[in-house]
Formats: structure tokens, C-alpha cells, sequence
């Protein structure tokens, strides 16, 4: 997958010199992520001058694309261990885990 950079807005900062620069990163037509950091210039930055800092976010997301977190257990094993916890019944999923509001509820707090 190749992504390409479009930059959607330079907005000039009141409170410190410089510019807030929001990008889409593409692949495609499709936005896979969007970035907006920050870019120090008296003036409004060039397409040339973010060139290096675009590049640098761009292969920081290539590279989390490329190699994506694998988990350490399945999530099998992982309701195995809320089970052993005593927070999931047998037969209960990680979809039946109770929110704290819910929890809550129950103890009649």
C-alpha cells in the first residue's frame, strides 16, 4: 500500500510562532489516518518546507501498517483468565463483561 500525503488546512497560531498543520494520509481514495501537528515558521509553510516532516510521519505510518500489533493471547485464553478471576461466567464471551456503571447497579450503589 502506498499512501499519499494531502494537506487539508495551516492555521496560524495566536499563542506561540507558527502554524497548525492538519494532513490526511491516503490510500487511494481512502483516508487511513489524519495528522495535525505542529510546524514552528514566521511565515505560512510551503508545501516544500513540511516536505522532510511529512515524510517522517508518512513512514511512521507505513511501518505501523506494515507491522501491526499481534496480541499476545487469543482471546480465548484471555476469557480463560476472567474466568479464573471470578469476572465472566463459563460460557460468557469478553462481549458479556459488565461496565463499572453496571456493576455498580447490581451492589445498589
Amino acid at each position: 500500500m502506498a499512501l499519499t500525503v494531502k494537506i487539508v488546512k495551516k492555521q496560524k497560531l495566536t499563542n506561540r510562532p507558527g502554524y497548525d498543520v492538519t494532513t490526511h494520509f491516503m490510500d487511494g481514495g481512502d483516508i487511513v489516518r489524519t495528522s495535525t501537528f505542529y510546524f514552528q515558521s514566521a511565515t505560512e509553510p510551503t508545501d516544500k518546507d513540511l516536505e522532510t516532516r511529512l515524510a517522517h510521519i508518512q513512514a511512521n505510518i507505513q511501518y505501523n501498517i506494515d507491522h501491526p500489533i499481534v496480541p499476545e493471547k487469543s482471546q480465548t485464553e484471555i476469557e480463560d483468565i476472567l474466568i479464573t478471576k471470578g469476572l465472566l461466567e463459563t460460557g460468557e464471551t469478553i462481549d458479556d463483561l459488565k461496565t463499572k456503571a453496571e456493576i455498580i447497579a447490581e451492589e445498589g450503589g
